[in-house]
Order: C-alpha cells, then structure tokens, then sequence
C-alpha cells in the first residue's frame, strides 16, 4: 500500500457493507458513520468506527458534508434513521452518476479515436476512388479508340472484308449483339436516365456538334486548338469577341458571334428546366432604328482617370439622357489605399457593366471578375461585352418571354467562349454575370424584365404605384453565410473549362411605365445583408445567435429573413432620396455607392492606418464588406417618350 496523502478529519457513511480480510482492515455495515482520518492514492482509506480503526475501499463510502451530517440527527444528537436512509440512496445515486458520466467519458474517448481513424481511412479511400476513377477513364477511352475502329471495320468495303474473312458471300461477319450496342453507345451515347449536371456538362462538350469527325469526342488539346484557330484573323464566326467594348460606336458591321439555340456548355436538360419557368408571353417587336443610347464601364482608361480625379471612391460611371432619365451605372472601388497612396488594393476594377437603350427595349449586363487581377479583370469585360453584343444581334428575332430567356441562355453560353479567345489556357480567369432585357408585352401595356445569372450578381425591381421593392434574383446565392462563395462562373471553374453552373437561373419580373430596375454586384448587396451589418439571426426573426447555425436549421428561412433585411434597407436608402416618389436612375445609382462607399468607411481606414495587419471580422464595429462595387439602374418605358436628348 502507498503512504497516505493526508489527514483528514472527515464523516462519511457506508454505502455497501465491507468484510475485512485482514487485520488492519475495518468491517462495516450499510449506514454505519464512519469518521474518515486517512485517504491513500491507492483507493484505500483509513477511518474509525466506535473506536475501532481499519483500512478499507475509499468508493464503499461517500463523505458528507457538515450540514449533511447534521440534517441525519435528531435535536436530542440521536440519529434519524429514516433521513439517514434517504442520504444514503441519494449518495448512491451520485455515485451511479459519476460512475456512468466516467463511462459516457470514456466511451466518447473510444468514438473520437474511430472517429480520427474512420476521417484517415476516408481520405484513403477518397484518394483510391480517384485513382480508380482515372483508370476508368482510360479505360473509356481505350473503348471509344476499339469501337471507332470496329465501326470502321464494319464499314469497309465487301472487297476488302473478303479478303479478311474467306467465303462465297463478301459479307464482314455481324459483331455479337454486346459488341453493337457498346459500340452505338459509345459513338452516339443516349442515356436513358437523367444525369448529374457534371456528367451532363461534360457529356455535352464531347458529344455535341463541335467534335471533330465522326462520332469521334475532341480532347481537351483539340478543344483548345479549335477556339485558337477560329481567333485567327480577328475571330470570325461564332467565337469573335467584341472588340471595341466601351466605346461608344456600334458593334463590328460584319456578323460575329453568331448565337445557335442549341448548347454545348449549358446542359439542355437544365436550359429546358429554367425555359420551362417563364410565362408564356407575347411580346411586341424591337422597334426598327437606331439606338438611341449605349454605355459602358469602366474602360480602363476611364477608371484610371477616375480614380484620379475622385480619389475619395475610385470607379466610373456613365447615365443615357440629363432630361427624363432612362439609365445610369457607376463602378468604384471601396478597398483601402495602398502605403504609397498610388492605388488601391484590388485594383484594377473588375467589374464590367452595359446598358444598350432602344425605343422600347433596354438591354442591361454586368460581370462581376472573381478575385483581383488582370485575369479576372479581361474575363469579366470579355463576358460583358459578348453577352451584350450577342443579345443585340439575335433579338429582332425575339416574340415571346421564352425567346428572351433562350437568347439569354445561348449568350451567356457564347460570353463563356469569348472568355478563352487569344488567351492560353493559364491566362484565362472566371468572372460571375448577370444580363437581361426589358421588353413591351402585348397584355395591358405591361412590360417585364427577364435576366440570365450565373453567380452572385443580384437584381431588384421598384413598384412606383406600390413604392415597394422585389429581389427578383431572390435566392440565387448557394452560400447563404459565405459572401466570399459566388456559387457560379464563368470561365475554367471546373476541369475540361467548363464553367460553374451551380446557381444558374433565368428570372422575370413584370414591371409598368415608371418602375425601376437596379442592377448590382455583391459590393452593394452585401453591405444591405444583415450580417455584414453586425446583426444576429435574432434581430431578424430567426431563434439563434449564430448565422451558420441559422443556415443549418433552415437554409430557406435564413435566406428568406435576408432577402427581407435586404429589401428593408434598400427601402430606407430610397426614403432619403430628393424625389423618392419617382427617383431618376443617377440619383438611385449615386445613393447606393455613396451607402456601400460610408458603410465601409471605418473598415477601409482601420486597414489604410494597419495595412500589416489582417481585416478586423468585427462587423459591428466594422460593418460591411470591402469590394468592388457598380450599380445600375434603368427606368421602365418607352424611351422615345421618355426623353428625345442624346446619349451623354
């Protein structure tokens, strides 16, 4: 036995009966106060009853405090042998408690240790999957190489499979019925089953009518060969960029960019779900003309004028018509100044915005670059400016919401392409965007605004009559509590170069004369959503004080409670508007970039004044979010009646 730990001078009571075996050691029945003198490391402790001292297992007894051992005694000091019973069970009721809490514990130990194992073994398995995963696809395409040359096989001529097959009759032998079905399926591959997006988009790009030869899927270096050659000369056929984008004379008189309604990046199963969403509307004609008024932003040029010359916000904007204004737009940036006050962080700007005015239609794009860079800059303007142009070529053609959402569909598809012209593969960035068109319908003089997204750019729809706001792109962020998770792109997000098609959608929103239509990138919406803004799930009605958990209970109410926090926001900027009863386009744009620009305010000189330390994550004390930021705003009508002055 080890030598004791201490003196102690305690009263405790026998929980069980204890038979000692030795001399030294002291017998006792259930109930018996024993006083405690001695505790050993071992377990063991030495006590005394009636004068009879002896050693015995500490956990046969439980200690009792003062007040314990008093409440057992009557007045006269006689003990209660009934309130000594009950202490009893409640001492062995403790002590079941910390024996099965040490279980618990001890248990919880155990599934950790799996717990850690099965996260390894996992891993493991993850890497042998995509080990596997490799060697079929070699496999698949040592298959596709075997059934090309058994269908050239059985394509040869009679003479010459007389020569391979001896016989009367000059007929090649007939493949086993295994054979011909693997060979049609590999060749025209037709599902019978619905797949997976990915399986679907990459299924798309090897199988449509861009590969090269018979039945023959193009690799990823002919893909790439392909884009480069059609970018030779300028770029003719379908591939051609638009490359005067931010001037303001018109598109290249030569056909470019020739938009065809079937897809070879966007799976048709998806593009005939979101089709299948819009009204089923007619709508009245483009009205033959000139256009009335186009402009975009920020050139690079002008955003470094800008910059200069506004170095309190740094962007570009640009509005169609002083008197009655039709549209307006405006890009800055909101990222602190560098040490050397030449530039800013993040610059140059990477978003990207057009509006095209007809007399009864209003064309309106915006791409949002992903990350900082001349990569994400030169994709977002090359995304831009194709969707725009492609939309203007193809929409004389247009009768009815579905056609509008089918141009859409087809140029963002043509603005992904134009990403990759002139460019080496590891020269292309990703870029998110947003692009729609406001149409004259033939039901009661309304009109209605369908767009395309993919990504987070957002747009929302004002009620003149109802002074009442709408996110029309409600929902289109995958990452609710993630503002850096666009969800979708466009650009080489996933292998193969195809884009990320996670949140695409087609919208619509019916609108009358008078309303607005506001465009924006993240670098507004963000600064209305109540996170960045330092508030709780609970200050919007949702019972918890944390927003990933809010997103786990219900993605749908937590998205549900910011879109609404959202909508409220914008309605207290417009409240403070000069005419908030029917606002101009200019003052709804410079109100909002003004809103994102202070917001941001303590955030962007807390970093100018620690530009070596990181962004604080504080959002009450630094709410918002820094980046770049545009906003566009059109008034629905018709333009000829809105305003006859130019473009300015």
């Amino acid at each position: 036995m080890e030598e004791p730990t201490g003196n102690l001078n305690l009263m405790c009571v026998a929980l069980y009966d204890f038979n000692a075996f030795e001399v030294k050691e002291l017998s006792f029945l259930r109930g018996d106060l024993l006083s405690l003198e001695i505790q050993d490391k071992s377990g063991w402790a030495r006590g005394n009853l009636n004068g009879r001292s002896g050693w015995f297992p500490l956990h046969y007894v439980s200690e009792l405090e003062p007040s314990e051992f008093q409440s057992i005694h009557t007045p006269e000091g006689e003990i209660d042998n009934q309130k000594r019973e009950q202490l009893i069970e409640e001492k062995l009721l403790e002590a079941e408690r910390d024996i099965c809490i040490e279980e618990i514990n001890e248990d919880l130990g155990h599934l950790n240790e799996l717990r850690r194992k099965i996260s390894i073994r996992r891993a493991e398995l993850l890497e042998e999957l995509d080990k596997l995963t490799k060697g079929d696809e070699q496999i698949i395409e040592m298959l596709e190489e075997k059934a090309e040359r058994l269908n050239l096989l059985l394509s040869r001529d009679p003479h010459v499979m007389k020569e391979l097959v001896p016989g009367d009759e000059p007929h090649p032998p007939s493949p086993s019925p295994q054979i011909a079905r693997l060979s049609r399926e590999l060749i025209d591959p037709k599902p019978s089953a619905p797949l997976s997006p990915n399986t679907a988009r990459k299924m798309r790009l090897t199988t449509s009518s861009g590969s090269d030869g018979e039945g023959k899927s193009p690799s990823k270096d002919k893909f790439w060969k392909k884009m480069k050659d059609k970018t030779k000369n300028g770029g003719g056929g379908k591939w051609n960029p638009l490359t005067k984008w931010g001037k303001k004379d018109s598109a290249p008189s030569s056909p470019s960019c020739s938009i065809s309604m079937t897809y070879d990046v966007i799976p048709e199963n998806i593009a005939k779900t979101l089709l299948a969403r819009l009204p089923m509307r007619r709508v009245i004609p483009i009205k033959e003309g000139q256009i009335l008024g186009k402009f975009t932003g920020p050139t690079k040029e002008e955003a470094a004028q800008k910059i200069r010359a506004e170095p309190e916000m740094g962007g570009a904007s640009g509005k169609f018509s002083e008197k009655g204004e039709i549209a307006a737009g405006k890009s800055v940036s909101t990222y602190p100044w560098t040490p050397n006050k030449k530039a800013r962080d993040g610059d140059p700007i990477c978003d990207r915005f057009g509006v095209q005015i007809h007399p009864n239609r209003i064309l309106v794009t915006l791409a949002d670059g992903c990350n900082w860079g001349k990569r994400p800059e030169d994709a977002a303007d090359k995304a831009a400016s194709c969707f725009l142009f492609s939309v203007d070529e193809k929409q004389s053609s247009i009768r009815s919401i579905s056609d509008a959402g089918e141009l859409i569909l087809a140029s963002i598809e043509a603005a992904h392409r134009n990403i990759f012209l002139g460019k080496d593969e590891w020269e292309v960035g990703t870029t998110t965007l947003i692009g729609g068109i406001l149409l004259e319908t033939l039901e009661n003089s309304e009109w209605m605004f369908v767009c395309g997204s993919i990504g987070d750019c957002k747009a929302f729809h004002w009620s003149k009559s109802k002074r009442k706001f709408t996110d029309i792109t409600a929902g289109n962020r995958s990452a609710i509590t993630d503002a850096r998770d666009p969800g979708g792109r466009l650009g080489p997000a996933q292998s193969d170069n195809l884009p990320d098609l996670r949140n695409l959608g087609l919208y619509f929103q019916e609108c009358v004369v008078g309303d607005l239509i506001i465009v924006v990138s993240d670098g507004v919406h963000d600064n209305l959503d109540p996170q960045m803004l330092g508030k709780s799930p609970k200050d919007v009605g949702i019972p918890t004080d944390d927003w990933e958990k809010a997103e786990k209970l219900s993605p749908e109410a937590a998205d549900l409670a910011k879109t609404q926090s959202r909508l409220n926001v914008l309605a207290s900027i417009f409240e403070k508007l000069p005419n908030a009863n029917e606002p101009c386009p200019s003052d709804v744009v410079d109100a909002l970039v003004k809103y994102a620009v202070d917001l941001t305010q303590p955030t962007r000189a807390f970093m100018e004044a620690h530009s070596d330390q990181k962004q604080p994550a504080d959002y009450v004390q630094f709410p918002g979010k820094l980046d770049h930021t545009t906003c566009i705003c059109i008034r629905v009508g018709e333009a000829s009646k809105i305003s006859n002055n130019n473009n300015q």
